[in-house]
């Protein structure tokens, strides 16, 4: 399968995970790694052959996403000012599902899922944030909250990415902060086809201000937080208009392209991309132990909120809602090991 849409790959090439670039970024790009997993699967390999069947067309749409996010990557390592984020964002959205598909083929679907969606139908689809640690750490790159978390495998909404000494954590799931940015939010949201993804919404007006902290974080280090408010175009809305008209809503939020702006929160204070110049330079931590588990839990942290702002079961049938049930249980049961 093309790891981009899903189908039989046509003039069939091989998408690396992680780009060619990131690869030498971050050290030799025939260093042996480790991909093993919480399975006890041993695997190491080298780190440019960390990759996967795609579609030659499918592969180049995202050249530009590429090139735009290296430049940004690079601004961030460097201290330099930023000159857009979106590219970043929809690249940690590309990485964070083809990772997952990653490791779904090198496990050769242990958990016996199914995917509903592959890298493209993924991109921009829901509320989605960013937090930037830096540490003191050697060159090099690691994935967090992948191999070692199994919740990922059945929810990869979060994970973490280590780029050198910089430290991402990146998360994605509908309407996680759309409600302290001020905007329309769900009063309520209810399943009504688990099997077929259906999910109703029913909006409230937002107050019309950011609320700080956005999202609580566990993590008291250093951080630069980043956070675009999407909405899922796939839900089951009321009508939208009313809720998308005030000057507020209208100034940050593009409703045809159903995305608002970015919101950048640095040292306590907020505000959006375009407001002026910044830099997504952020204070170094000491690289030890309890900076790794604390991004770990960090993690965990973000998952649990994300499984508590799962829609409502009570329009589904009780032996529907018991099933769901048990599956979100064992959610939350896998995020803890």
């Amino acid at each position: 399968m093309c790891i981009f849409c899903g189908k039989d790959p046509k003039d069939k090439n091989l998408e690396h995970v992680i780009p060619e670039w990131l690869i030498s970024l971050t050290g030799n790009p025939n260093r042996i790694a480790d991909f093993s997993c919480n399975l006890d699967k041993d695997r190491k390999f080298a780190f440019d052959q960390f990759r996967f069947p795609s579609c030659k067309e499918c592969n180049e749409k995202f050249s530009d996403i590429e090139s735009n996010t290296r430049e940004t990557v690079l601004a961030i390592l460097d201290g330099k000012k930023v000159e857009e984020l979106e590219s970043l964002l929809l690249w940690f959205d590309k990485v964070r599902i083809g990772l997952w598909l990653a490791f779904y083929t090198l496990d050769k679907n242990y958990w016996g899922i199914e995917p509903k969606f592959y890298i493209t139908e993924r991109l921009s689809r829901s509320d989605r944030g960013l937090f930037i640690y830096k540490s003191s750490s050697p060159k090099g790159i690691n994935f967090f909250g992948v191999s070692n978390n199994p919740l990922f495998n059945l929810m990869p909404s979060c994970f973490g990415l280590r780029i050198n000494e910089y430290y991402f954590l990146n998360f994605s799931t509908d309407y996680l902060f759309s409600k302290r940015l001020g905007l329309p939010h769900p009063g309520k949201m209810f399943v009504l086809d688990n099997k077929k993804n259906k999910v109703e919404v029913n909006l409230n007006k937002g107050k019309e201000k950011v609320l700080l902290p956005v999202i609580k974080r566990n993590f008291t280090s250093s951080c630069i937080e980043l956070y675009q408010p999407i909405i899922n175009k796939n839900l089951a809305t009321t009508d939208r208009q009313e809720f998308y008209s005030s000057a507020y809503v209208k100034k940050y939020f593009d409703e045809r392209k159903c995305a608002g702006k970015i919101v950048i929160v640095k040292d306590n204070n907020f505000f959006f991309e375009g407001d002026k110049d910044f830099s997504l330079s952020v204070k170094e931590q000491k690289s030890t132990k309890a900076f790794i588990d604390c991004f770990d839990k960090e993690i965990r942290s973000i998952n649990n909120k994300i499984l508590s702002n799962l829609p409502s079961l009570s329009k589904l049938s009780k032996n529907e809602r018991n099933e769901v049930r048990e599956v979100r249980k064992l959610f939350r049961e896998l995020n803890k090991k």
